[in-house]
């Protein structure tokens, strides 16, 4: 086909994948796999101005397909590991800069035309921030698998523009020159490429205006990038529960039902955050994802949220009011502090470890008023810890240049749970030189007890910086019942990232200590009967910059059931088949 052909074809592929991404509520990733595909596509015809390369030869072969997947693959897998730490780095440096010339600004004319230029200027400064955060967040398995995708499918769609042609192509090459040709349409037919063309346009319009124009995607209340991104992140991920709408009453309208069951839907939700390693400004913060089954608000703090009970004075920011469901990209300005807190600051001013926690609006007034009422209003969403409720809550590390980096002490975070696999949780631990995780039985604390005979768990090695779920793997038969375990940060002093603390009597790799004192914690742990959930993956913060594991993002993105399942592919499937059938059919009529 010529180029306007090749365009249509590539627009009736997109279109359904678009829509499965559009409802899914990714617009910016549907945009971005068009435009690559897009740009991918033409790629095969080039053979025309290369002289070594014979037209619909080897270009225009699944050899050809594989080479520039494989290409794209290895350019993103680069590009994730070099490249997009400096970009992100290059961003955060200039974001800051433009904060604090639009302080000064502000501060020399503080109304006026001077302060809206200041105010502009904040506004680019938080879109370069967030960017700097989506940057440090990529994870080069998936991008590099996610460039495959794009080179290897953008020179397939070519393909398929050129095999219902009368020429058809060699597909093998270089190890067969069997032609296939699907059709006797010829690639110069103005009725086929105007007709593809048309059909292409006519089905991403369609896509538009079932997503952007209808209940996908609300429209963002301002164009800057803060704005449109927390304009998606208002797109709430639920699907429509048969038992819910059949319990509606008859006379409620269409609209009214999709409302009420979009708040059904979410209120059952578990309410969870995400909140990920990442270097910022000072101004803001990212929060990956945030659920909040009856709506309400993220808080930043400066101290680990534990169980039910935060002191309001480790408060330093809250978000905007959030609405019910799941959020993505939250970002929150350090300086909208907590009415009534004690913080009131407008910048982090140091490198540290943060948490955020969720909390309701109980009185629907779009105001955090969990502080100036004394934890009457707003309380926290609770979530379930073995015998214990705790605040829905997540750590990270935040990474401010330019600041102060104090030392960490040691610490480690151990819940009550249930074994599972043989393996039990630490939800965080903080190694400032790097070691292991040591899980000890109940007699550790015995008095004449020897620890090298009581440990029954260990960690792999874990470099320096705050690391969080980390799974520790017992000894096989060493809980038989429900008891207290002991969970220790010990060092790895002779640095070969093997714990040697039994093998060498206690000399090597001895527990870190506070004032003199072993750094312990402990948790009730009791025997699991349930199916064995996945175990948590060890997600390295702080020094170490780790980025979030492929399983993580995966689990979070899979959408491997919607290509094998939705209805919506296979129709689009037959439709686009449809279409070709129709243009060649009219075509040889023409």
């Amino acid at each position: 086909m010529y180029r306007l052909g090749h365009t249509g074809i590539a627009l009736l592929v997109l279109a359904p994948l678009a829509y499965v991404l559009g409802e899914a509520h990714k617009p910016l990733l549907a945009l971005i796999t068009a435009l690559g595909v897009l740009a991918i596509e033409p790629l095969p015809d080039l053979d025309f101005k290369l002289p070594f390369l014979d037209h619909r030869g080897v270009s225009h072969s699944l050899f050809a397909a594989v080479c520039i997947g494989g290409f794209l693959a290895l350019c993103g897998w680069f590009a994730t590991d070099q490249l997009a730490p400096a970009l992100a780095s290059v961003f955060t440096t200039v974001s800051g800069a433009i904060t604090s010339g639009a302080t000064a600004l502000q501060s020399v004319t503080p109304s006026g035309a001077t302060g809206r230029f200041a105010d502009l200027f904040r506004t680019i400064a938080d879109g370069l921030s967030w960017i700097s955060t989506q940057l440090q967040g990529l994870d080069r398995q998936l991008v590099a698998e996610y460039g495959c995708a794009i080179g290897t499918g953008g020179i397939l769609v070519h393909l398929l523009g050129d095999v219902i042609t009368v020429s058809g192509i060699r597909p093998l090459l270089p190890i067969s020159s069997q032609r296939v040709s699907l059709s006797s349409l010829r690639a110069n037919s103005t009725l086929g490429n105007t007709g593809l063309f048309a059909g292409g346009v006519i089905a991403i319009a369609i896509v538009l205006s079932l997503t952007v124009g209808g209940a996908g995607i609300a429209m963002p209340a301002d164009l800057s990038p803060i704005g449109a991104a927390h304009a998606q992140d208002a797109a709430v991920d639920t699907q429509n529960d048969p038992m819910q709408i059949n319990s509606t009453t008859a006379n409620q309208t269409g609209a009214q039902t999709a409302s009420q069951n979009q708040t059904q839907n979410a209120s059952s939700a578990t309410a969870t955050v995400e909140f990920a390693n990442q270097t910022a400004n000072g101004s803001t913060v990212a929060i990956r994802r945030a659920t909040l089954p009856e709506g309400g608000f993220v808080v930043l703090s400066n101290d680990p949220y534990e169980e039910i009970g935060l002191l309001e004075e480790s408060m330093i920011a809250v978000s905007q009011p959030l609405s019910p469901g799941t959020h993505r990209n939250i970002t929150v300005n350090i300086s909208h502090s907590p009415p009534g807190g004690y913080q009131n600051q407008t910048t982090l001013n140091t490198t540290s470890d943060y948490s955020v926690g969720l909390y309701r609006d109980s009185n629907n007034n779009s105001r955090f008023e969990y502080v100036t009422s004394a934890g009457t209003n707003d309380s926290a969403y609770e979530v379930d810890s073995g015998t214990q409720r705790r605040l829905a809550s997540d750590a990270a590390s935040i990474t401010v240049p330019g600041s102060d980096t104090p030392t960490p002490n040691a610490s480690v975070r151990f819940t009550d749970q249930s074994v599972t696999d043989s393996t039990v949780t630490v939800r965080s631990v903080t190694l400032p030189e790097g070691g292991f995780v040591v899980v000890h039985n109940e007699s550790y604390f015995r008095s004449g007890t020897d620890p090298t005979q009581t440990a029954i768990g260990l960690s792999s090695y874990l470099s320096a910086g705050t690391h969080r779920n980390v799974s520790v793997t017992l000894t096989n038969g060493s809980v038989q019942h429900e008891q207290t375990l002991i969970a220790i940060p010990s060092r790895d002093t002779n640095n070969n990232h093997t714990y040697d603390y039994v093998r060498s009597d206690g000399f090597q790799d001895v527990p870190y200590t506070a004032g003199g004192e072993v750094v312990t914690t402990s948790a009730s742990v009791s025997i699991s009967e349930g199916p064995s959930p996945t175990a948590a993956t060890s997600t390295a913060a702080s020094t170490d910059d780790s980025q979030p594991t492929a399983e993580a993002a995966s689990s979070e993105g899979d959408n491997s059931g919607w290509f094998s399942m939705n209805p919506l592919i296979i129709g689009a499937g037959i439709v686009l088949a449809l279409v070709i059938i129709g243009v060649v059919t009219l075509s040889r009529r023409a």
